[in-house]
């Protein structure tokens, strides 16, 4: 039906302009805004692409990496779930998304319910080290969201005293909800005071702690250990008090049975170990999976218990007899984290790897729901238009995505080994995408088709580049100094150029005559493209050049390192300015299309935005927690999206930029005098406010969307 009253729509409109002329033109105008704004409005029906935004973004598409927290509310109605963007809070019977919070700098790693239900806890960090900085654990109210309190380290704890909290692996809560207990990847085992957030004390600073449990009276904590052992300690003295040895490998999971009679343990030697709590002795060892458990859950009943792990299967076994009861297989990758639900009809598990939440009924093993848009993405690109991006997710293959209805359009499969660079051609059809097997590869974006195969290159194909008017493609490889010019309509190769440098970043000039590239000599080199000539060298920074761009007109180049974003002259190679900044580890950087703006990742997370004339930093778009590998602006230069390796944002610069385009008579309102002054000038190339080249309806059309700001 709103389908058919866009049609309707259009064809009155076509109508109008027809007879109506001038008139009609700014009208048809706005109506396209109407019909434009309308479309966005259906499209984006998901509600979640709107929950805990971080300030200046429109709408953010994908959920954020998962890191294997999940917990089950006490009363069995919500699951909060850990990711790279926050804390997502579930609708437990229909995977419905709730609620979203956001405040960790860094990915959310663990989260854990208090007894009573009004608290959840939640520890953050890079869980194989990444990037490393004192990690967090924050208190939010569980039913509004409310950040309650950061628990870090004491003031009074100097920094050299520690190592430091690092990543939050695993989070319990005590039986009366008093005491939160945290194991971290630095080995310690720390106890806090919830009504204070007081830090109490250490138990353990050693050998890696990757799961800890309460005692049902809540005065042992257990932890499973990778020195193959499980320590148990006295919550009121801090001190350990025994050591179970039975596993023969590291010990990943450990779980009380509801009375606290039993404990069952998983580790790395692909055992579950059930241990009695009175003699402290290994009652059955359990056989079966053929892969490292990584979780086991009890039943609140405790007449079951629940294994999984990296064999992609989750077992049930009867607690009494150590019988083998059903085996639940529906995730195509390592299972992460089980959790049952407080009535023990449930059960929740979590995959990093097939990127899925399932809820399974316990007593038919049968899986009910499946919550997904947690991607983990690699490189991305975006479409000339915005309109779709490209991403490497799986291993070897490629997702084209639309950005307007957050669907899969096509998957592209062909590439042997890991994809690492994305591009589109100029007019949208061709995409080009490098990989570690070696190999470009071109493909039909209408129909999904590999179209052709080049095969010259020696090593990881790390840069590849299309001339602006799509006639020739260009590749680079990691360690290999060789850029190779290729024919994309035929697949043959024009030509080859020697950087003498590796591991670059690859550029065309606007009028697709020079190709630049620079790399780890920190050196810009500019061929022309025609004659394979080398015509312009300039010595950049004495740090490896990350990405270069060149600005819409041509006149400026910018080149990225670690330090910042450096602005050239191109025409002399005149080093303009450098724009400051702790800039990020991958070869994006991008331009407004009227070059007035220019944006770069910031290291860890983050996205500058400068102003190209005054030298300013705008704003740094803050709240994602995972570095921007691919950036455009909309052609309205207002719009910025970014693509990091957990979701899409789309940006709203306008509230930081110093300039309004769209105010063309500079009368301080933008009214109907601009919209004649730009109706004016059509078929002229100024003011060109989307940057196109020339001055028509779809400059009116952006002045229509800014009236009366």
């Amino acid at each position: 039906m709103k389908t058919n009253r866009r049609c309707l729509l259009m064809n009155i409109l076509s109508t109008s302009v027809h007879f109506c002329g001038a008139i009609q033109t700014l009208f048809f105008s706005l109506v396209l805004l109407l019909i434009a704004f309308l479309s966005l409005s259906n499209a984006y029906a998901q509600e979640y692409i709107q929950i805990g935004l971080p300030t200046g973004a429109k709408y953010r598409i994908g959920k954020g990496i998962l890191h294997g927290g999940i917990a089950y509310s006490p009363d069995g109605t919500r699951i909060a779930v850990a990711s790279s963007i926050g804390v997502w809070m579930y609708n437990a019977h229909t995977g419905e998304e709730l609620a979203l919070f956001t405040g960790h700098t860094e990915p959310v790693l663990s989260v854990a319910f208090s007894p009573d239900g009004k608290i959840v806890a939640s520890g953050a960090g890079r869980k194989w080290g990444w990037w490393k900085e004192d990690s967090e654990i924050r208190l939010w109210n569980a039913d509004t969201g409310e950040h309650l309190a950061t628990l870090t380290r004491p003031p009074e704890i100097p920094k050299g005293a520690e190592i430091g909290q690092l990543d939050v692996w695993e989070l319990a809560f005590s039986p009366d909800g008093k005491t939160l207990a945290s194991a971290s990847s630095d080995g310690s085992v720390r106890l806090w005071n919830i009504e204070t957030g007081q830090y109490r004390s250490i138990l353990e600073d050693g050998p890696f702690v990757a799961s800890i449990a309460f005692s049902l009276d809540g005065k042992t904590l257990v932890g499973g250990a990778w020195d193959y052992t499980i320590q148990l300690w006295d919550v009121a003295t801090g001190l350990s008090y025994a050591t179970l040895e039975g596993h023969m490998d590291r010990v990943h999971s450990v779980a009380f049975s509801p009375d606290g009679k039993t404990l069952v343990s998983g580790g790395w030697d692909k055992t579950v170990l059930l241990w009695d709590m009175d003699t402290r002795s290994v009652r059955e060892v359990l056989t079966g999976h053929t892969s490292i458990v990584m979780s086991v859950a009890f039943s609140p009943d405790g007449k079951t218990f629940a294994s999984a792990g990296l064999d992609q299967k989750i077992r049930l076994w009867e607690a009494d007899t150590g019988k083998l009861r059903a085996t639940l297989w529906k995730h195509t990758g390592s299972i992460d984290t089980i959790a049952f639900s407080p009535d023990g009809a449930h059960l929740a598990s979590t995959s990093y790897d097939d990127e899925t939440i399932r809820l399974w009924e316990t007593d038919t093993g049968e899986q009910r729901t499946t919550i997904t848009g947690h991607w983990r993405l690699g490189p991305a690109a975006f479409s000339p238009d915005k309109r779709t991006v490209a991403i490497g997710s799986e291993p070897e293959a490629i997702w084209l995505w639309d950005v307007g209805t957050d669907r899969k359009l096509a998957t592209l499969a062909g590439h042997t080994k890991d994809v690492t660079a994305l591009v589109f051609s100029p007019n949208g059809s061709t995409l080009a995408s490098g990989s570690r097997d070696k190999t470009v590869r071109l493909w039909d974006v209408a129909t999904g088709k590999l179209r052709v195969t080049l095969e010259k290159h020696a090593d990881t194909v790390t840069a590849i580049a299309f001339s602006p008017d799509g006639k020739i493609l260009a590749s680079s490889g990691n360690t290999n100094t060789l850029i190779y010019l290729w024919d994309p309509e035929t697949g043959t190769r024009r030509s080859t150029l020697n950087t003498h440098t590796a591991g670059i970043s690859l550029a065309f000039s606007p009028d697709s005559q020079s190709v630049m590239a620079a790399g780890g000599d920190a050196q810009i080199r500019l061929w022309d493209v025609n004659t394979g000539e080398l015509h312009t060298t300039i010595d950049g920074d004495r740090d490896s050049i990350e990405a270069v761009a060149f600005s819409p007109d041509g006149k400026t180049i910018a080149s990225m390192n670690g330090h910042g974003v450096y602005l050239w002259d191109a025409n002399t190679g005149r080093h303009r300015t450098t724009l400051w900044g702790r800039t990020g580890n991958y070869s994006t950087l991008a331009f407004s299309t009227d070059g007035s703006t220019v944006a770069a990742p910031q290291v860890g997370y983050g996205v500058y935005i400068w102003d190209v004339h005054t030298e300013q930093l705008q704003t740094i778009l803050t709240g994602v927690t995972s570095e921007a590998a691919a950036l455009a602006f909309w052609p309205d230069n207002q719009n910025l999206i970014s693509a990091d390796y957990a979701s899409i944002l789309l940006w709203d610069l306008a509230p930081f930029l110093t300039e309004t385009p769209w105010d063309v008579n500079n009368d301080g309102v933008v009214n109907i005098l601009d919209l004649t002054l730009v109706a004016s000038q059509f078929g002229q190339k100024t003011p060109d406010l989307n940057g196109d080249g020339i001055v028509n309806i779809l400059d009116l059309t952006l002045v229509a969307q800014h009236l009366g700001e």
